[in-house]
């Protein structure tokens, strides 16, 4: 499926992170290891290309 990804950052990204925290807790362990953010990325989906 074609998409158009998009960083998310700011207080978006911060509400979508705690989205996925919440899903799966790995995630925030994951970052806490590694001491960094994780990007985070909007796929949108897009007209295939003819």
């Amino acid at each position: 499926m074609p998409v158009t990804a998009r960083l998310v950052e700011g207080e978006e990204r911060e509400e979508i992170w705690r989205q996925l925290v919440d899903l799966y807790s790995g995630y925030q362990t994951y970052s806490d290891r590694s001491s960094r953010d994780l990007r985070v990325f909007h796929l949108q989906p897009t007209a295939p290309e003819r």
